[in-house]
């Protein structure tokens, strides 16, 4: 069994269960926007450290009734992982689109801030999977329900 985040999953031989939705924002640190100001507007972005995940081709952020792609500028950090984003992020590397699940702790502590908090990026779902199977073996059932109810109690994007 695994999980997997992806807008959408291709077709395979797994058994997948949409169990939450993931949404992104944009974050930065404290120390980042105190050096280089804090973006009011979409357009203040451009001259930004920009930080973003290799997989995410195109983000569009949705806010005030308007939107943009983020990706049309360039970005200082390009990686293919959100941890070690998350760290470019806690060093003031940038300004990143991140999973806001990803950050709750961080957010909580003052150690990143929401960077235009009106905005935010539908990036998909998360999806529980496991191998087609008559019968799913025992393990992989008790682990697939603890998942569901504990993304049941605590969402990883806001419910609409």
């Amino acid at each position: 069994m695994a999980l997997r985040a992806a807008d959408r999953l291709a077709d395979s031989t797994l058994v997948a269960r949409k169990v939450s939705r993931v949404e992104g924002q944009l974050f930065a640190s404290p120390s980042y926007l105190a050096r280089r100001g804090t973006p009011r507007t979409i357009r203040d972005l451009d001259g930004h450290g920009i930080v973003r995940f290799r997989g995410i081709d195109r983000a569009i952020l949705r806010g005030d009734r308007t939107e943009t792609v983020l990706h049309k500028r360039p970005a200082r950090i390009i990686a293919d992982d959100y941890s070690f984003l998350r760290e470019v992020l806690h060093a003031a590397g940038g300004i990143g689109l991140l999973p806001s699940f990803l950050v709750r702790d961080d957010l909580a502590a003052g150690v990143l801030v929401r960077v235009l908090p009106r905005f935010s990026v539908a990036q998909g779902a998360l999806y529980v999977v496991h191998p087609a199977a008559r019968l799913v073996p025992r393990k992989v059932a008790a682990f697939r329900d603890f998942v569901l109810d504990q993304l049941a109690s605590r969402p990883l994007a806001p419910r609409r």
